[in-house]
């Protein structure tokens, strides 16, 4: 895993190496630089490379063809290399190093623009043909690695791996793009492709971008798609098939040249990963744990993952590291903005990157994830909530809004001492339970309901960022998405359109874009088996029965193939373990770690000044969680995040003493 960043249209020596440098963490063993040019195109390309296959100089970048014709920078990596390596060899064409990066160079010399589709694995590149004139960028299929771009005036433009390489650009205006700012208040993050800077982008995954006579032009050459859907070749089979593909992606992304670690949170996912792993390897391997202090389990009820993993751990025979999350928080939040780019206001993000810390400090440069499995096999409390909720609405009306509903709106949601987890989601529940099956699946990522939403902006932000709640952009975009699968599949089913729109915007937006700026903040690579194109494929042809199993009269089962799977190589008390969130004690935090910061950041004359903000709605929405009357944990979060990301990118220069790497 790497980082890269080029200019389109124009070169500029030293502003490469600015773009590069602010990367470093992403490649400390190595960078590079190189401007290009004919009559017709310039071209500037960086690199800084963290080292993971052939260790040696001869993965340097930018790597050339041999004629010197044809350039490329790549992040990433491919798990199918030697296998296409052995086909390029055959057709004639010859390697001087053993890296993934030499592959994709020569598949483009072999089949030119159709190369990703040959492809298997995750990446960002960037393609200089000197001979067309031509500059082809490509991002994998679902997402794990980005490309951010960004439009200059005269047919120029700027790529990169992250945002704040982009800023070392004095043309770009920093300027917050309201779109961005109002999914991150009402989700927590962005859909792609947009982000929270105006007019700066993502490639979506799964496309291609071609810059060709100052024109740029994005094409995908890769969906979901649902091949054979509605039939049904039964349990067996696709035990069989799920768990042949879990082995073989697994076996290809354990290939390195350095030490491959896992996570483990002694859940199903990344359990069954690291057993895949030991059955793989032969022999026990390395996993990392995060655990939580005694004083904020007191304060706040979390998943006891220690526990499970330790049962894990002992059952696989591997090398258990456990991590106690007790971090400065204060100090740590904004050091980590920094390396978000946006403003992700999602506290797992901090787990994430204190695991890759400690991996790292240990020897550890890549680790595994079970992330992804939740997405595609629904596995989230909300796929089942929709499910429940249609249920739920057969009770006749007068007994749920005359009896249950006033009952649960007097449950109380925190106190000093502790949370109440169940009564939140039963709240919560009772909101959206209503409302009609895909709204209610939409409104299940929200924090605010729209009269919530208007109390809380400011009239001149909501005219231009929220005119219409249904037009906006984050419901919009979820809009879209459905509406486009639908067009493939007039017929899916409620289960399959939550899983593929929750795997094209929540996993890619959300936990992808996370995971990859908080692991290679510790320069750590973190690789995901459970979105290898195969296997998102296959979940998406699989019949909703297998991944939410059972029924109101036994119990549903989420996950519920995977679940099978998995009975092959787990303890059923891990398998059947009941889901737990990869979050943080944030009510621990806000009411102690980070609570004069809130009061220091958050002050009645900054939100008047930013001009988007109620003041006065934010201050009751502090004071009443304050005093236990509401659950604001996660808004006070969203709105510390964006204050404090707003403080970093867009008030100031970026600057490189925020990096954690310091």
């Amino acid at each position: 895993m790497c980082g890269i960043a080029g200019t389109v249209g124009f070169a500029n020596q030293e502003l490469l190496e600015r773009m590069s440098a602010v990367m470093e963490h992403r490649g400390p063993d190595d960078s590079g630089q190189k401007i290009l040019s004919t009559e017709a195109l310039q071209v500037g390309l960086a690199f800084r490379r963290l080292a993971i296959i052939d260790l040696s100089p001869l993965g340097h970048q930018p790597m050339c063809s041999p004629d010197e014709r044809v350039w490329i920078v790549f992040n990433g990596e491919i798990y199918n290399y030697r296998e296409l390596r052995q086909d390029l060899q055959a057709k004639g064409y010859t390697f001087k190093s053993q890296t993934d990066t030499e592959v994709i160079l020569n598949a483009y010399l072999e089949w030119g623009e159709q190369c990703p589709k040959k492809l298997n694995g995750m990446w960002a590149f960037a393609i200089v043909d000197l001979r067309k004139n031509l500059v082809f960028l490509s991002r994998d299929r679902v997402g794990e690695k980005p490309l951010y771009y960004t439009h200059l005036p005269g047919n120029r433009l700027m790529f990169a791996s992250e945002i704040k390489s982009l800023l070392q650009c004095d043309e770009l205006q920093r300027e917050i793009n309201p779109d961005g700012i109002l999914s991150t208040l009402l989700f927590l993050w962005t859909p792609e492709p947009k982000t929270a800077f105006k007019g700066i982008e993502k490639l979506p995954a799964g496309c291609n971008m071609r810059i060709q006579n100052g024109k740029a032009t994005i094409e995908k050459y890769w969906d979901i798609e649902f091949e054979s859907y509605g039939k049904d070749k039964g349990e067996a089979y696709y035990i069989e098939e799920l768990d042949a593909l879990l082995q073989d992606t697994v076996r290809r992304q354990m290939i390195a040249d350095v030490k491959v670690s896992a996570f483990l949170s002694g859940g199903l996912d990344s359990s069954l990963i690291a057993a895949l792993m030991t059955r793989q390897k032969g022999e026990p391997i390395t996993t990392y744990t995060i655990a939580f202090t005694e004083r904020d389990k007191k304060f706040e009820a979390m998943p006891d993952d220690q526990k499970y993993a330790k049962i894990v751990a002992r059952h696989l025979g591997a090398d258990y590291q456990e991590i106690v999350i007790e971090p400065n928080v204060a100090e740590l939040l904004p050091k980590l903005i920094y390396h978000l780019d946006e403003p992700i206001a999602d506290s797992a993000s901090i787990n994430t990157y204190l695991i890759c810390k400690m991996a790292k400090q240990s020897g550890t440069t890549v680790l595994l994830s079970g992330m992804g499995a939740d997405e595609l096999f629904a596995g989230y409390r909300k796929h089942l909530s929709v499910k429940v909720a249609s249920l739920y609405r057969r009770v006749p009306a007068l007994l749920r809004h005359a009896v249950i509903e006033p009952l649960v709106n007097m449950l109380p949601v925190a106190n000093e001492k502790g949370g109440f987890r169940l009564f939140r989601w039963a709240k919560r529940f009772i909101k959206f339970a209503s409302l009609p099956d895909f709204e209610a699946f939409v409104d299940s990522y929200a924090y605010y309901s729209e009269p919530e939403l208007r109390a809380l902006l400011s009239p001149e932000f909501q005219e231009v960022a929220m005119k219409s709640y249904a037009e906006s952009y984050p419901i919009r975009r979820h809009e879209e998405v459905r509406q486009a699968l639908l067009s493939r599949q007039p017929k899916l089913d409620l289960v399959t359109l939550m899983c593929a729109i929750d795997t094209k915007l929540f996993l890619t937006s959300l936990n992808l874009t996370y995971s990859d700026k908080s692991s290679m903040a510790a320069s750590v690579e973190e690789r995901v088996p459970f979105v290898d194109y195969r296997i998102v494929e296959f979940a998406h042809r699989l019949p909703a029965r297998y991944k939410l199993g059972g029924s109101w009269v036994g119990g549903y089962v989420q996950k519920y193939l995977l679940k099978k799977v998995a009975e092959k190589y787990l303890p059923k008390e891990i398998v059947y373990r009941p889901k737990a969130p990869f979050g943080a004690p944030l009510r621990a935090w806000i009411r102690n770690d980070l609570d004069q910061m809130i009061e220091d950041v958050l002050t009645p004359e900054r939100l008047r000044q930013r001009g988007m903000f109620n003041a006065n709605a934010v201050l009751n929405m502090l004071h009443r969680h304050k005093t236990g009357q509401e659950d604001y944990a996660h808004r006070i979060w969203a709105l510390l995040t964006l204050e404090l990301w707003m403080r970093e990118f867009i008030d100031k220069r970026v600057c490189a003493h925020s990096s954690l790497a310091e």
